[in-house]
Formats: structure tokens, sequence, C-alpha cells
């Protein structure tokens, strides 16, 4: 087994436990890979500034530590002076799902690479605005014919009543499925992005930056869009909470996120 030089780790039912915490245990074993040398990336659908509180909280700000964002679409160090690399949709992208959001009678966001949320409906669900909240963006409402054709995309989201979302990739056209990565993220959640955006390419822009080949890397994750990255990394680490695809796609199980599973996961396998 190679020498794991970097851990990337998923943060929601991940790295938090169930009250959106990060354990002390956790905290600790971090600290200890830092001491090692060993980059520790947090990986998410949110932006930088929905992430900097849990990378305070683990002492990870410096101009040297680096974080994956919009599930992949933008990789750069914490503080945001040095991007890595950016996969995004533009304005024709908007169009289409546009169009298809209007066709199937969904709520859209679109959530730009400059950290904003652009809503083209008047009647802003409430989906958006606890997105807004749980990750410090700011909502702009624009109607359609006001969106910027210079606007640059992180990802587009479908957002509705999880019983209407469950549905939804069965309603998707063949072609969208094949031309974009498409992904549920949540419950009231299914978010469409370039189709080079996953957190396993951004993982793999951020290793070649770092000159660290692929096989030292550890992956930690418990939903689908952690998928890519528990299949190809070095060690793929499924959580205990995790879904059935999760557990079945990694090469190991680590306790659940309200029994430290991430300490435990660094402790057994960079830790030993």
């Amino acid at each position: 087994m190679a020498q794991i030089k970097l851990v990337a780790s998923d943060i929601d039912g991940t790295l938090l436990n169930s009250d959106k915490k990060i354990s002390y245990r956790t905290i600790e074993t971090v600290e200890k890979l830092k001491q090692m040398g060993v980059h520790v990336v947090l990986c998410s659908g949110r932006p930088v500034s929905g992430v900097m509180p849990h990378l305070k909280k683990l002492g990870l700000t410096d101009h040297d530590n680096y974080v994956i964002t919009f599930n992949g679409a933008k990789s750069s160090n914490v503080t945001n002076t040095k991007v890595i690399k950016t996969h995004p949709l533009g304005y024709d992208d908007f169009v289409k799902f546009h169009d298809l959001a209007q066709k199937l009678g969904f709520g859209m966001q679109v959530v730009t690479l400059k950290s904003e949320i652009f809503t083209t409906s008047a009647n802003i669900s409430k989906y958006t605005v606890r997105d807004a909240f749980n990750t410090n963006m700011q909502i702009k409402y624009r109607p359609a014919d006001l969106i910027s054709p210079d606007i640059e995309i992180a990802k587009i989201m479908f957002v509705d009543d999880p019983t209407r979302i469950s549905k939804l990739g069965g309603q998707l056209p063949k072609e969208i499925l094949t031309d974009y990565y498409a992904v549920r993220t949540g419950s009231w959640s299914f978010e469409f992005m370039n189709k080079d955006a996953s957190k396993w390419n951004a993982l793999m822009d951020l290793c070649e930056y770092l000159g660290i080949d692929p096989a030292e890397t550890m992956a930690i994750g418990d939903q689908n869009n952690d998928l890519t990255m528990l299949e190809k990394a070095g060690i793929g680490v499924a959580m205990a909470n995790g879904n059935d695809l999760v557990k079945k796609t990694a090469d190991v199980l680590t306790p659940s996120n309200d029994d430290d599973g991430v300490a435990q996961a660094m402790e057994r396998y960079i830790l030993k």
C-alpha cells in the first residue's frame, strides 16, 4: 500500500456528525497529519465561504492548504488566491436547463464561480433560501433574459420537494445524462455540472499541482457525489452511515460520522 500523502474528505455526513460538528478526536487527528506533512483537503458542493468555518476549526486556513468546492467544479487554495482549475458551465447551458426546468416544472437555481446564487423566479424557493443560509452565499433574483451571457457557472441545481426530486432522474433526457455530470446531492436537490467536474477530477488536478501520485490519496465520503473519488483514490473509505452504493464502491468501511469514522480511518491507514 502506498504512503498516503493527501486525504480528501467530504463534509456533510462524513466530517460532520449529526449535530453538524467536528469532533475533538477528528481535530486532533488532522493536526497530527498536518505535522506529518499530509494534506487534508475538504471536498464539498459548497463554495469556499461555506467551507471556511470547518477549515478554521481544523486549522486549515494557510495559503498552502487546499479545498475542492462546488462538487469539483473548482479547486483552489483556501484563501482563494490560487485557483488550481475550474470546470464551469456557460450561458448556453443556462438556457438549456432553464427551458428544461420550465418544461418539467422544477425549481432551479444557478450557482456561479463567484459564490452567488441566481434564481429566475420571483417566488424564491424555500430550498434556495436554505441553501444560501447553509453556504453563506447571496441570493440574486434575475429574470432569465437578464442573466449575463458572460456568466461562469459552477453548477445548476434543480430544487424541489424530496418526493419530486427522487423521481427526477427518470425524467431527464438522455443527452443531459450524457453531456453533463448529473448527480442527486441531497433529498431536495439535483445538480448538473460540466462533465469534467467531479470530486475525483478536481482531486486529480490538485495532485498534479502538488506532485502527488493519485495512488497516494485517501478519499472519504458517504453519498453519490463522492463516488468518483471513492472508486479511484488509493484508498476509498465509505462511512457506515453512507448509502449502499457508496459502501459497495469503496475499498474499506469506517464507523459512522457519529462514531469518529473519519478520525478512525486516518488513524488506521496513516497513523498506524
